[in-house]
């Protein structure tokens, strides 16, 4: 797990020092920004439905961008229905991502998240609504680390905003959950989001033409 981390934080490194160099005085103005995402997503977490929502803030060099994440996600039985057998799944960490096409009003982006986090499992063992003294449900918090690989489809709405939809694959490493795997609390998820900052731009000037990228 310190391996995957580091080696994540290692490339973000190398690829925010490469894009750097593409600055020269006669070609193009480097792009530079950032943003401030918010995603609500959809998928199922060890066989339920769950609703979640992702928060993060990202620094712009070129066509990479790189910053922090947070991320919350519960099954349907926590959020909607008043029993105590649920899911739940929070974490934080880095996020970089590449953006290469993003001069077209549509384009597609790819996003590699990786994070620590908590993962909580509760089940029912005896359960009255009529008699809530003599209930009984075990509930474990349990510490994980967590990879989400992201690819999804990019609209610019004007130089400030901007908003995506997505498909996801979440992957859960470390969990001690009895009766529970790491393969249990990962899958595909979808959703949708929205972006609002200053995604920078190139002026780009040759002996044709002189526009805005």
């Amino acid at each position: 797990m310190k391996k995957v981390f580091f080696l994540f934080a290692l490339s973000l490194c190398l690829l925010s020092t490469l894009t750097a160099q593409d600055n020269t005085l006669f070609n193009h103005k480097g792009r530079s920004g950032f943003f401030v995402g918010v995603e609500a997503f959809q998928g199922r977490l060890a066989g339920a439905d769950s609703y979640g929502a992702t928060a993060s803030v990202n620094f712009i060099v070129q066509d990479v961008y790189f910053g922090l994440y947070f991320s919350a996600a519960a099954d349907r039985h926590l959020l909607f229905d008043d029993e105590p057998d649920y899911f739940s799944l929070m974490h934080g960490g880095l996020n970089l991502g590449i953006n290469p096409l993003q001069r077209h009003m549509v384009h597609p982006y790819f996003d590699l998240k990786a994070g620590i986090g908590a993962l909580g499992v509760s089940n029912i063992l005896d359960w009255n609504p009529l008699d809530p003294p003599n209930n009984e449900y075990w509930e474990v918090y349990d510490n994980v680390f967590n990879l989400n690989f992201q690819f999804g489809l990019e609209i610019n709405i004007a130089s400030w905003l901007r908003m995506n939809g997505f498909y996801s694959y979440n992957k859960v490493f470390d969990t001690d959950s009895p009766n529970y795997s790491n393969a249990d609390f990962g899958g595909g998820f979808w959703g949708i989001g929205i972006k609002v900052g200053g995604f920078g731009s190139y002026w780009c000037r040759n002996s044709y033409s002189s526009r805005w990228y």
